[in-house]
């Protein structure tokens, strides 16, 4: 036999041990960048009620994504804690 049993064992063991390693050390690099403010994704919602409310609650939730929420468009205010920039008028301007 060319290949033994336990050299294709562990050659897979160790391929996914560093597979998992470098996504690790990736998404802990990505985290770190977003903490800082680098690799940032600005983000401004049109709309608003209840769909605004919970799309800005899974914004503030998921931190790790790197997504800063600017402010909010609507044709009224609607007490979301963020800048409210307007109208859809607005839009071209923002």
């Amino acid at each position: 036999m060319l290949i033994h049993n336990r050299f294709v064992f562990y050659f897979e063991a160790i391929a996914i041990c560093l597979t998992l390693g470098v996504h690790l050390i990736v998404r802990l690099v990505l985290q770190a960048w977003h903490s800082i403010g680098r690799n940032t994704r600005y983000v401004l919602i049109l709309g608003h009620g209840q769909a605004a409310h919970s799309y800005l609650d899974r914004i503030n939730k998921n931190l790790q994504l790197g997504y800063k929420v600017v402010g909010f468009l609507a044709p009224e205010r609607n007490g979301l804690e963020i800048p409210y920039l307007g109208d859809y008028s607005n839009l071209q301007a923002s």
